[in-house]
């Protein structure tokens, strides 16, 4: 018995016919008979030489008897870790260390009064963005590879946010250290769209039994897509802002490892600039009077 749903208890058989050999005869079956590109057959198949077959979403191979099969290859995906993503232990382990994570992050981030309800907020619907995630993947999973294997994408899904996030924790650390603030933005994104590849990769690789080369260039793809429909904007976008955007990175000074700019250094070059600016609307006031 096949596990495929478009497949009848009793869909076909095989018998011999003493003038057309050896025959695959539909038995009533509601979705019949095809070959390998989908093309429907009649009541009787006959079975020469190398074919390939279809049985609902099923893909049957024939070999004659006498012909020599490849040795057979040890199975790739047996081995402990895709046990493990599989698990249901493994997965609410995941979740529960990302919504931690997300939790405490989003509190330490807080530079006003310190409370409780936000932190909380933003760690639940980070649970409900990865679960509802991977439930897109089960289904996916479901209609291709005919099992829904929702514990393993749920881990896949937790645990790359969780790399990103961990990613993008050390990276701040580092950059600060440095004291290279300005390449907080850079570093981000590489993490972020990295992440999204890598994540896209291993569900792709689970749904396919295994993770493989072709697997890794549609999920690079995709998130070089995503990375220039949402960076593109901002790089064409030519608006005036009154408003200061710059990235700034506050963690403990025994941390820093290379000497950045004092506060009295930040003030005197942000008066520098403001009476440069005060200069340059003066002088076009007076060009616009004359």
């Amino acid at each position: 018995i096949l596990d495929d749903p478009y497949v009848c208890p009793h869909h076909a058989v095989i018998r011999h016919d003493d003038e057309r050999g050896w025959l695959l005869c539909d038995d009533n079956s509601i979705n019949g008979l095809r070959l390998a590109d989908g093309r429907r057959q009649g009541a009787a198949l006959p079975l020469q030489g190398r074919m390939a077959l279809r049985l609902g979403h099923t893909q049957l191979l024939f070999r004659s008897a006498d012909e020599v099969l490849p040795p057979t290859a040890a199975d790739p995906t047996d081995h402990r870790l895709s046990q493990a993503l599989g698990s249901v232990s493994v997965s609410l382990l995941m979740l529960l260390l990302l919504g931690l994570w997300v939790g405490i992050d989003e509190f330490l981030d807080q530079s006003e009064h310190q409370r409780w309800l936000p932190p909380l907020a933003e760690a639940l619907g980070g649970l409900a963005v990865v679960s509802v995630w991977a439930l897109a993947w089960s289904i996916v999973n479901r209609l291709f590879a005919h099992r829904l294997n929702y514990p393993g994408h749920l881990s896949i899904a937790a645990g790359g946010l969780l790399l990103v996030l961990a990613g993008d924790t050390l990276a701040e650390y580092l950059l600060f250290a440095a004291a290279a603030d300005g390449w907080a933005g850079a570093i981000e994104q590489l993490l972020v769209y990295g992440g999204l590849a890598l994540v896209l990769w291993a569900h792709l690789g689970l749904i396919a039994g295994q993770p493989t080369r072709r697997q890794w260039m549609p999920a690079a793809w995709v998130s070089g897509m995503l990375f220039v429909l949402f960076s593109l904007p901002d790089l064409i976008d030519d608006e005036f802002r009154s408003e200061p955007a710059f990235h700034a990175l506050l963690k403990p000074p025994a941390v820093q490892m290379v000497e950045g700019l004092s506060a009295d250094a930040f003030y005197a070059r942000a008066r520098e600039l403001g009476e440069a600016v005060d200069a340059d609307l003066a002088e076009s006031r007076s060009a616009s009077r004359d």
